[in-house]
């Protein structure tokens, strides 16, 4: 009687597996089907675009100044990005960011960005803020975005801008 239960149950495995090695056929049709939808998505998803310059370890107060290429009029969001030591952040960073269309027409304001997020190792922090939602590029070529704090600030390794699709 177990010796029967036993050729029962490997009945019962061989069936299953061979059930398995019917259905891997439909599986890899499945897998080939989402990877052909997800290469199709790819080519059309704008990634988000950015520019991140240097800044001085000893203490950022000057402006800097970022170069980012606009080729289109759909909406964006335009964001500002720090990277800085975790150490040098004790609560939410304002800065003062402007932008220059091609044309030299330019607009400014103060942003407050934080709070930060640590990074891996917790040695570094990387502060992102949002400045303009909806913002559409009235003109294609070349915009110059400028970044300074309004005070001086420590450990500040790396500043960018993102302008990401909407």
């Amino acid at each position: 009687m177990e010796r029967g239960m036993r050729m029962n149950g490997i009945e019962r495995v061989m069936q299953r597996t061979e059930r398995g090695k019917r259905s891997r056929g439909g599986v890899v049709r499945v897998a080939a089907a989402v990877a052909m939808m997800l290469v199709a998505v790819a080519c059309t998803v704008k990634p988000v675009d950015s520019t991140v310059v240097d800044t001085p370890r000893s203490g950022w107060s000057e402006p800097v100044e970022l170069l980012c290429s606009a080729d289109s009029t759909a909406l964006h969001t335009i964001g500002v990005v720090l990277q800085m030591e975790s150490k040098s952040v004790d609560g939410p960073i304002e800065l003062r960011i402007g932008c220059t269309s091609p044309s030299g027409v330019s607009l400014g304001d103060t942003l407050r960005v934080g709070p930060a997020r640590r990074s891996n190792g917790g040695s570094f922090t990387r502060i992102e803020g949002d400045w303009i939602e909806g913002a559409r590029f009235a003109e294609q070529g070349d915009y110059i975005f400028t970044i300074e704090p309004l005070e001086p600030l420590d450990g500040v390794w790396m500043v960018g801008i993102t302008i990401r699709p909407e």
